[in-house]
């Protein structure tokens, strides 16, 4: 998988403060973030699917007989 870099702006108390946080728990800020990315993006996929699973059966549910 290629890596790309990507910027955000975040208020710089915030962002020390978390540096801090992810020192302390030996945690790497780029991996935590990386999967807060990956379970919002499934949360969002299955939103989708599920609405249009929803439309599919509206639709299905309309159609004359």
């Amino acid at each position: 998988m290629k890596l790309k870099m990507f910027s955000i702006r975040i208020e710089e108390k915030l962002i020390e403060e978390y540096r801090m946080f992810c020192e302390e728990n030996s945690i790497n800020i780029s991996a935590r973030l990386r999967k807060f990315m990956e379970r919002d993006m499934e949360q969002w996929k299955q939103r989708k699917l599920a609405i249009q699973r929803s439309n599919n059966n509206n639709n299905n549910n309309t159609k004359p007989s």
